[in-house]
């Protein structure tokens, strides 16, 4: 009896779902055929459509990333050192000086957590 009860409840619910969601496309069909001039959606077709295909990345960033792992690394394929990665992390302001330690004490987070404004936090 509970698995009938359940199954019904289910069909319901679903048979429910399918009318709300068929009622919400009619009015969306019903507002756009009835009101041309204020459309929610527009109709566009194949023939209006162009394909634009554009360089998701800055040209000018692409040469900047180039160029800092070409300093980064000796071969082209090779691993990163980690004195160049300290100088350039310097020069770029990641870390305060080519000698601040790369490793944070738990502490030291901490502390800095702790002067953050309630809003930052």
């Amino acid at each position: 009896l509970l698995l009938r009860v359940t199954n019904s409840f289910a069909q319901t619910r679903a048979t429910t779902r399918f009318f709300y969601f068929s009622q919400i496309r009619s009015n969306i069909i019903n507002n756009m055929s009835n009101n041309n001039n204020n459309r929610i959606l527009t109709i566009v077709t194949p023939e209006t459509l162009s394909l634009e295909v554009k360089d998701p990345v800055n040209p000018q960033a692409l040469e900047q990333a180039k160029a800092i792992l070409a300093e980064l690394r000796p071969s082209e394929n090779g691993p990163v050192d980690a004195s160049a990665l300290q100088k350039v992390a310097a020069r770029l302001g990641d870390i305060a000086t080519e000698d601040a330690p790369l490793l944070i004490s738990k502490e030291t987070c901490r502390a800095a957590f702790d002067d953050l404004s309630e809003q930052d936090r």
